[in-house]
């Protein structure tokens, strides 16, 4: 198993919607609390893609995907929120690319299906936790949501 490099502050991180696109205000509440960590984020530039064809909007959250991991600079992936389409995705991945560009990629939800397809194929350890929109915004996150994601830190 291969084991993601551990967050430090100053890293920066990536959002994306495997799933499809989250609520705009919420996935920004979320980014803030990634900000007050003191990490830098980048939203996918397909995130907030809701018009196309299926096979046009699959491509793109894959193009996001794979950008993400290969990107250098990108340390850890988030998914935005759940919903449906990972399955719809997950036979297109560049799983060997993955491997070759480890890092911390995190969900739950839909994104489970993503999670145990990269861990499987990839051999990357994966995360099952809580996601930016539904659970980092203003009017649902607590405490203990956010200090999950402490242990992804160098501490």
């Amino acid at each position: 198993m291969i084991k993601p490099r551990a967050l430090q502050k100053g890293d920066r991180i990536a959002i994306i919607a495997p799933a499809g696109p989250p609520d705009r205000e919420r996935l920004l509440q979320g980014k803030r609390v990634f900000e007050k960590m003191g990490l830098e984020v980048v939203i996918g530039r397909h995130v907030f893609d809701e018009e196309g064809d299926l096979t046009t909007l699959d491509q793109n959250r894959l193009a996001d995907l794979h950008e993400a991991f290969c990107n250098p600079d990108i340390r850890a992936i988030f998914c935005a929120n759940g919903g449906f389409g990972s399955a719809r995705i997950a036979p297109m991945i560049d799983y060997a690319m993955i491997r070759r560009n480890p890092k911390i990629f995190w969900g739950y939800s839909d994104i489970t299906y993503l999670l145990n397809a990269i861990e499987k194929v990839s051999d990357l350890i994966t995360f099952h936790g809580p996601m930016v929109v539904s659970d980092l915004n203003d009017e649902q996150r607590t405490a203990e949501t956010e200090a999950s994601f402490l242990s992804l830190f160098n501490l």
